[in-house]
C-alpha cells in the first residue's frame, strides 16, 4: 500500500496550486485535507515535458504550429505529481500506487488512467480547445490526433470538457 503525504489544494478560478504538507493542532486537524497529490521532496524536479514533436510527429515541418503547442506547453506548471496550466479547465496529478511506470488522472476525465505523455497531450488539448490561433480546420485536426494519443474519441473528450466548463445542460 503507497504512503500518500497529506496535502493541501487550493483552486482558484484561473489556476491550480499545490500547496506543500498541511499540519494542523486542535479540533480542525480531525478534517483531514485532501489527499489528491503528494508533497516534492526537497530537491525533486518534474522530468522534462515532451516536445510538440513527440506529441504530435507531424509537427516537424508545421513551425507555427510546433511553436504554437511549445507555448502552451511551456506555460504549464509542472511538479513531478501535478501538471496545469493557466488555460486549462483542470489538471493532471500522478498517481502513487503500485502499478508499474507513471500512472496519471486528469481533473477532468478521471475514468481514465494516462501515461504521462497522454497526460500531456490531453493538457494541450485542453488548451488548444481554450484559447486557440489556428483556423478551425487546422484546430480540429490536432485536436483529433491529440485524442488519438489519449486513445479516447474527440467527442468524448469534448463532452468531457463542456460538463466541466459549464456543466451538464437540461433540455
Amino acid at each position: 500500500m503507497p504512503i500518500m503525504l497529506p496535502v493541501t489544494v487550493v483552486h482558484t478560478p484561473d489556476r491550480i496550486h499545490p500547496v506543500g504538507d498541511h499540519h494542523q493542532h486542535g479540533p480542525a486537524s480531525e478534517a483531514a485535507p485532501p489527499q489528491l497529490i503528494p508533497s516534492v521532496p526537497t530537491g525533486s524536479t518534474a522530468p522534462a515535458p515532451p516536445t510538440a514533436e513527440e506529441l504530435l510527429p507531424d509537427t516537424a515541418t508545421n513551425a507555427t504550429l510546433r511553436g504554437l503547442i511549445t507555448t502552451y506547453i511551456d506555460e504549464f506548471v509542472i511538479t513531478p505529481f501535478s501538471i496545469a496550466g493557466q488555460r486549462c479547465h483542470g489538471f493532471a496529478a500522478r498517481l502513487a500506487d503500485d502499478r508499474p511506470g507513471e500512472a496519471w488522472l486528469l481533473s477532468w476525465l478521471p475514468d481514465a488512467v494516462l501515461n504521462r505523455r497522454q497526460a500531456y497531450a490531453a493538457m494541450v488539448l485542453d488548451a488548444v480547445l481554450v484559447d486557440h490561433e489556428l483556423d478551425s480546420a487546422t484546430m480540429l485536426s490536432v485536436m483529433r490526433r491529440l485524442a488519438a494519443q489519449i486513445a479516447r474519441p474527440l467527442e468524448e473528450i469534448l463532452t468531457q470538457l463542456c460538463y466541466v466548463t459549464e456543466g451538464p445542460q437540461l433540455r
